[in-house]
């Protein structure tokens, strides 16, 4: 069961995302990219698209505290969008549980 931090409650009341297009990017309900963060080991950014809005949301992966939104950078757009087209050139698997994978193995 995920939680929602004071903090992502403003953002997403500021940002104009829903608690459900935040709900269907942790849930894996979309096509999603995860990558640990660099700064914090207890935390996840999702990677996703919903509703033609590109998200990233910050996981704690430890207590699934959702810490904050915002709507991701063109150059985070760009590896998004790159990464699913690998994916879907690369090889006739699925990604696991909803997830684009960054990259194709040969």
């Amino acid at each position: 069961m995920w939680s929602f931090s004071n903090h992502i409650i403003e953002r997403i009341e500021e940002r104009e995302i829903s608690k459900k297009e935040i709900l269907s990017i942790v849930n894996n309900d979309v096509n999603i990219i995860v990558i640990p963060s660099k700064k914090d080991k207890t935390v996840d950014l999702y990677f996703g698209v919903v509703n033609n809005k590109y998200i990233l949301v910050v996981v704690n992966r430890e207590t699934s505290n959702l810490i904050t939104i915002r709507k991701m950078r063109n150059n985070e757009k760009t590896v998004f969008d790159k990464a699913g087209r690998k994916q879907d050139s690369c090889s006739p698997m699925q990604p696991k549980a909803g997830r684009k994978q960054a990259s194709c193995s040969p």
